[in-house]
């Protein structure tokens, strides 16, 4: 695809993981080590960005941070500057003048960073995401080369993120019933972990279960990634954190779930949004159906197993928790540690098709939008 502007050099490179493209990334923006000019090659632009003033553009306010901290801890030369909505005016405002005064070379800002901005030499625009339009896309790569001379406009894309980042384009055959339903889903799903809590935290965690919510809203789950993606970025009222296995089987080895809980603050989270699948040897409790996942958990000891959702575990862990602290403590537990016969516990995750969700998390600025 080629601009009207004859002096902007376009290419696009698709890679496999995050640290492929952050690594790509600091190839362009860093001079190479052998100290010679880089040179073009079919391949490789090492180096045609290590001088003059860049924009990076990410999708999420918490890529342009993690970005920047990046191509300010390998050294890359000329300063770093982030922008993006999450940042109070008064920061903002101070890393835009930073950048356009040319205390800093490079900006990493998300879409909103430009709008209003003529400053002319730009040398190059990198995308770390795709543009959800054509239009916004060469809007973007307008803002490089405005003073006549060869600028670059470089494309990083993620090979497993094209489908969901090329659907942006196409939003608008999305029906706004299936909008209503999703929205009316992550009503009922904030209320249910709402009225778990006994207060009001400064974030919620919800798992969104796939299998679920695309035979409710009749959509693909790429499409339903898309529109909360969409609520993210133009809209702001959630942050979407991606794929996990929500649904989670544990099953302690060495004392009773509510003794462990005494000793754990993560069990105690668990203790107290679990049932239980299987009940301890003695136990008069009648067991629920269990899950494959469930039935296949070790029962070679005498004190249960219990299901559980992650997101609601770390939601009664503490305000600022999230699944992976969950997960994180799950792991330390269910390692043999010195000096011990077995493991505290043996946990699984329910991989099955009704098992994965997509997490988000709702600031408690915005929780009100969802329950009132």
């Amino acid at each position: 695809m080629e601009s009207d502007r004859d002096n902007i050099e376009e290419k696009c490179e698709v890679l496999e993981s995050q640290e492929q493209r952050l690594t790509r990334l600091v190839s362009l923006l860093k001079r190479p080590c052998d100290g010679m000019a880089a040179k073009k090659t079919q391949n490789t632009w090492d180096g045609c960005l290590s001088s003059g003033r860049v924009i990076v553009y990410v999708w999420r306010k918490s890529d342009a941070e993690a970005v920047a901290e990046t191509i300010q801890s390998v050294g890359v030369e000329g300063g770093v500057v982030c922008y993006h909505a999450g940042m109070d005016s008064g920061t903002r405002s101070a890393a835009q003048s930073k950048f356009i005064r040319g205390k800093a070379r490079i900006c990493v800002a998300t879409i909103a960073f430009g709008l209003g901005i003529n400053k002319a030499d730009v040398e190059g625009v990198i995308h770390m995401h795709l543009s959800s339009s054509l239009e916004h896309y060469l809007q973007k790569i307008g803002r490089a080369g405005r003073d006549g001379r060869r600028a670059l406009a470089i494309s990083l894309i993620l090979k497993d993120k094209v489908l969901v980042r090329h659907s942006l384009a196409y939003t608008d055959v999305i029906a706004m019933s299936q909008i209503e339903e999703l929205l009316s889903f992550i009503v009922s799903k904030t209320k249910l972990a709402l009225s778990a809590l006994h207060q009001k935290p400064s974030q919620l965690s919800i798992g969104l279960p796939i299998f679920e919510l695309t035979r409710l809203c009749g959509c693909k789950a790429k499409t339903v990634e898309t529109i909360l993606s969409l609520l993210e970025a133009n809209v702001g009222l959630l942050r979407l954190d991606g794929f996990i296995y929500d649904k989670v089987t544990i099953a302690p080895r060495r004392c009773l779930l509510e003794d462990l809980a005494k000793k754990e603050d993560v069990v105690k989270s668990i203790h107290g949004c679990s049932t239980c699948a299987e009940p301890a040897a003695g136990s008069q409790v009648d067991p629920k159906s269990a899950t494959r996942a469930q039935a296949n958990t070790v029962r070679e000891h005498g004190f249960g197993s219990y299901a559980f959702s992650a997101t609601q575990s770390a939601n009664l862990l503490g305000p600022d928790a999230e699944p992976r602290h969950v997960f994180a403590a799950l792991r330390r537990l269910a390692a043999l540690r010195r000096l011990q016969q077995c493991r505290d516990i043996d946990f699984s995750l329910d991989k099955e098709a009704g098992g994965g969700a997509l997490n988000i998390r709702i600031l408690e600025c915005h929780a009100a939008l969802f329950t009132n």
